[in-house]
């Protein structure tokens, strides 16, 4: 519902794209791990929910710029915005997704939250241009294989646990060993993925 509510609201030609990408559903793991990071959640609920709303948010407008940059034509089963809207729509839904993001997560309060989602994001970025300027490297090294999975997804698996840790009242040592476990589980979701990539079924994966 939070969700929702944040990107309702504002001109049709953002609100109505982003609000088809949330209705596409998802499986949710970022939130869900913000949760499950919180030693306090019941002092704390708005702002988990703010927090837990942000990271997806997040995730959601890198999915929308992904879908451009790869021409997919569909994303869980559904068109994307890029092959239903054109890529110029598509590019400021992605944008209008991270502004929504960031203004989301002010509401919890703690301008360190803020500090760890940007430098996520900056990640995300670096993540993707690994990725493309390694397309059809067969010399690719582990390294800079997990070096990309790192950008592309374990950063915000990791600050979704950390954001979860600082909001929740963790202390600095045990938000750490939080991020660094959400981390790990990136990296596995990340490679796991990419098989998919390789070996999935369309009609099954969307």
């Amino acid at each position: 519902t939070r969700l929702a509510d944040v990107v309702a609201g504002h001109t049709d030609l953002l609100s109505g794209p982003a609000s088809q990408t949330l209705a596409a559903g998802g499986k949710r793991l970022r939130p869900l791990l913000v949760f499950c990071s919180a030693p306090d959640r019941r002092s704390n609920q708005q702002a988990l929910v703010s927090a837990a709303s942000a990271v997806e948010l997040v995730h959601m407008a890198t999915l929308v710029h992904d879908d451009i940059i790869d021409h997919a034509a569909l994303r869980r089963g559904r068109p994307t915005v890029a092959q239903a809207q054109g890529p110029d729509v598509a590019l400021r839904v992605g944008d209008f997704l991270f502004a929504r993001a960031f203004a989301e997560l002010t509401h919890t309060g703690h301008s360190r939250a803020v500090q760890a989602l940007a430098a996520s994001a900056l990640d995300l970025s670096r993540g993707e241009l690994l990725q493309q300027a390694a397309e059809h490297d067969l010399d690719l090294t582990e390294q800079a294989y997990l070096k990309r999975c790192w950008g592309k997804t374990a950063s915000l698996f990791a600050v979704s646990c950390r954001l979860g840790a600082m909001v929740g009242g963790a202390d600095r040592a045990t938000e750490d060993r939080i991020a660094a476990f959400g981390e790990h589980v990136g990296l596995a979701f990340q490679i796991f993925d990419d098989i998919l990539d390789l070996t999935g079924d369309p009609e099954a994966t969307g």
